[in-house]
């Protein structure tokens, strides 16, 4: 397994100066069914069980949000609510109907940001891709 990248040529602003700099590059897309069948390879799951849990992961993360609650999965990540919102001129005119969006910020611990750190890389053009499953 490694990470693929592109070279990509980038300008500094300032000193019109260019310089090339490895850029990540996806190969593709992993699903939900990908998960399921990565989680029935090493466990007593099976592919139905497996999809469930996942169904009710999403279900539990997404209701403990809607309750003002973040979620937090040790040594890997932690989810929590924001808002964008319009503002008011007064603390009384301040209140949910300026709400315009609610999403979810999602941010790596910083243990698994260093199991990242041990990524291998490939260069792009000489990629044979193979599909890890």
């Amino acid at each position: 397994m490694s990470i693929v990248f592109n070279k990509m040529a980038k300008k500094n602003p300032v000193s019109k100066e260019v310089k090339f700099y490895p850029t990540a590059k996806l190969v593709g897309r992993k699903t939900e069914a990908d998960l399921v069948e990565r989680l029935t390879r090493n466990t007593t799951l099976n592919k139905g069980e497996a999809r469930m849990v996942l169904d009710e992961l999403r279900q539990a993360v997404l209701d403990f949000l809607m309750d003002s609650y973040s979620v937090e999965f040790s040594d890997w990540a932690s989810f929590r609510p924001t808002i964008t919102a319009e503002g008011a001129d007064t603390k009384q005119a301040c209140n949910a109907n300026l709400v315009k969006k609610v999403m979810c910020r999602v941010s790596v611990d910083a243990e698994f940001t260093a199991a990242l750190q041990k990524a291998t890389f490939v260069e792009a053009g000489t990629l044979h891709t193979t599909d890890p499953k």
